[in-house]
């Protein structure tokens, strides 16, 4: 997510704006990690990389400053990078109701003075605010006190982390670590499971804090109601309201309670529990110390291939090869850090059943182009199809099954034997210490409309003294590789596991792009980021529902709103989200509006410098990924005739791929900023 927002601020900052396409049905969908552990790991990695942003040169308080970045853009750009930030005011409210209690203080008025509406009035505008939210989304109360709940866990586990990863880093004292989310499918088709809402634990200490905090607040209730407190100064002691919201604060972490006598995974670990027993025991001490009066600085006014299943991302390739969309104009690259021969083999296999596919897609219209999404539809019994259509659909279903079946039992045992001449390249090579690799799947030779888009596989190189910048460096490449392969002028980016839900969304994205006042207006084109599969009242609060609908609804109150993404329309623009884009390949190059309106820039001479020696020293030594640039950026239209043998281009697209290829260029500054799965169109 920071590489994201990095490239939408820089994008907005050199005064472009993008747009929102919500098209019906919705355009993509994606899978939401489930369970403890995965959605901590990814909402950490999130509030660390976000609050790096505050903090370094890519702030968007410097962007508005020195660059063309609006006021109020601004403020939604600091809404989501201050996430780590919020950790310690509300772990700080939350540790207020047991204090008080511990040591017979107050912080909420009394019954009886007129002060506590203004508390309650707050409190019940607030939550009833945010569920007519939900409501007006059709989605249920459950749902919204899931959803809230959940945002109190977060703040008090992986943003905490998160904040406290940041604190680390600029003492000097360790370095960022990549974590990559779990994402683990529900093995129910029912939807019955019940233990798959479930709050699950592990042995990390993001959930030590959260721990502590429920021992605190149980340990304050039960001496409050047992009457262990000291006696109040002044005769003003804690009373009914401090006991309300500790109450309150036990709730919203009852997944916590309940794992105090879970089992299993349910459970939260022992060595999880010593460590949060000695927190809390340590705040009783400390809070019976300050009433004792010896503490005074206590005081309150009020007044990656198991992570990324290659089923999945050969369902999301086979979604958007069958895109309505003439074939010969797209191409798609597939990105696998790891250099995985098992994610290639699964890739050669999709593309021969993609020749099936598409034409059986487009042949019967087709509206949800995932197979394994659509054939979760039993149709053997339906009398409303033709005999010809239930012939076919079940000769298609019977040829998922058997790639599936292949890929399954590559997984468990081995790639076949008679596919090791084309595995050669993934020989002796390591996750993380290997050459480019580059290789055509399919090719579309013939330029056939209706024929099945180019497929490519990339692995960029990787060794273990070349830092790789993670996401960006991996969709860095991806732009190389496409610019010097097809070159097309547009890009759309998705995760390996958001497959395409509407097969007419390329149409809708470039109706948007190509609308002649348009064409120097907006950079790119956002589509909203919903998930598929996702359990009843998203126990876990990720599934991105009410953020992205509801906001429709408050364009003009966006500043006052949490609800935000499509709200900043009336602005610059909604925030790059990482998946479901569609570029605009010049304005990943660097290139201003103002450019565009003249069709291009005019880098003939710079400081003395030649045209090629300019492009070289800004986008590497490859003249013929310069050439490609030089095309795009000056508005001409590039020739298709490498389009009919991608393989003369092979060697121009490991040496992008290279990782000492962006060394003293302008790569990951001025130049893009951006193991996802890169379209061209």
């Amino acid at each position: 997510m920071t590489e994201d927002v990095l490239t939408g601020r820089g994008i907005h900052a050199r005064g472009w704006r993008s747009v929102f396409c919500t098209p019906k049905p919705p355009p993509f969908l994606g899978w939401a990690p489930m369970g403890g552990p995965a959605c901590m790991t990814q909402q950490k990695r999130w509030a660390t990389g976000l609050l790096e942003i505050l903090f370094s040169k890519n702030s968007p308080i410097l962007a508005t400053l020195t660059a063309k970045l609006q006021f109020r853009q601004c403020l939604g750009y600091l809404y989501i990078v201050v996430w780590g930030l919020r950790s310690i005011p509300e772990l700080c409210y939350a540790g207020l109701p047991p204090y008080c209690i511990l040591t017979n203080t107050y912080f909420i008025p009394k019954i009886s003075e007129p002060a506590i509406f203004i508390i309650g009035a707050l409190f019940i505008i607030f939550n009833l605010y945010t569920l007519s939210e939900y409501l007006r989304s059709g989605l249920s109360i459950r749902t919204w006190w899931n959803n809230q709940r959940m945002a109190r866990i977060t703040s008090a586990t992986a943003w905490l982390f998160g904040f406290l990863s940041v604190v680390v880093k600029l003492l000097g004292l360790s370095e960022t670590v990549f974590e990559v989310t779990r994402k683990d499918q529900n093995t129910t088709d029912d939807g019955n499971d019940t233990d798959a809402g479930r709050f699950t634990f592990d042995e990390s200490p993001v959930f030590v804090p959260a721990t502590a905090l429920v021992l605190v607040h149980l340990t304050a209730l039960t001496m409050g109601l047992v009457g262990v407190q000291p006696s109040a100064r002044g005769g003003y002691g804690s009373g009914l309201g401090e006991v309300i919201c500790c109450a309150w604060v036990v709730l919203n972490f009852l997944p916590f309670v309940k794992g105090l006598v879970g089992k299993g995974k349910y459970g939260i670990p022992s060595s999880t529990l010593c460590k949060s027993s000695a927190l809390a025991v340590l705040f009783v001490h400390l809070c019976r110390w300050a009433s004792r009066g010896s503490l005074s600085f206590l005081r309150w006014t009020c007044s990656l291939q198991l992570l990324e299943p290659p089923i999945i991302t050969v369902n999301t390739v086979l979604s958007l090869l069958a895109v309505d969309y003439p074939a010969h104009k797209l191409a798609c690259y597939v990105s696998d850090d790891a250099g995985s021969p098992l994610t290639f083999y699964s890739l050669v296999e999709a593309a021969k059943f993609a020749k099936l596919w598409v034409p059986f897609c487009k042949k019967y219209d087709i509206p949800v182009r995932a197979p394994f999404q659509y054939f979760s539809i039993d149709l053997n019994s339906s009398s409303d199809v033709s005999s010809n259509f239930l012939r076919d659909w079940r000769e298609m279903k019977d040829e998922y099954e058997q790639l599936s079946r292949r890929i399954e039992e590559a997984i468990q045992k081995s790639v076949p034997r008679d596919f090791t001449v084309e595995l050669a390249t993934f020989s002796k090579i390591e996750r993380r210490n290997h050459p480019s690799i580059v290789k055509v799947i399919w090719e579309n030779k013939d330029n056939l409309p209706n024929g099945v888009p180019r497929l490519l596989y990339v692995s960029r190189e990787k060794r273990p003294k070349h830092p790789h910048h993670f996401k960006a460096g991996a969709m860095n490449v991806l732009t190389r590789v496409s610019g010097v392969m097809t070159n097309a002028p547009f890009m759309l980016n998705v995760d390996c596991d958001m497959f395409a839900n509407n097969p007419q969304i390329v149409l809708h994205a470039m109706c948007l792009l190509l609308t002649s006042d348009k064409e120097r207006e907006y950079a790119f084109v956002q589509c909203p980021q919903l998930m598929y599969g996702g359990l009843k009242d998203d126990p876990f609060g990720n599934q991105l529902i009410v953020m992205q609908e509801v906001c429709n609804l408050h364009v003009i109150i966006v500043l006052i709103s949490t609800i935000f993404v499509t709200g900043v329309g009336g602005i610059q623009g909604p925030f790059y989200g990482g998946m479901g884009c569609f570029h605009r390949r010049k304005d990943i190059y660097g290139l201003l509006p103002i450019e565009a309106k003249i069709r291009g820039r005019n880098l003939s001479s710079v400081n003395g410098k030649s045209h090629d020696e300019v492009l070289h020293a800004k986008f590497g030594k490859s003249i013929v990924f310069t050439k490609s640039v030089d095309q795009i950026l000056s508005g001409i239209t590039a020739k298709t005739d490498n389009l009919h043998d991608l393989s003369s281009s092979l060697e121009a697209a490991n040496q992008v791929a290279g990782c000492n290829y962006e060394h003293g260029t302008y790569w990951g500054t001025t130049v893009s900023d951006l193991d996802c799965l890169w379209f061209d169109f």
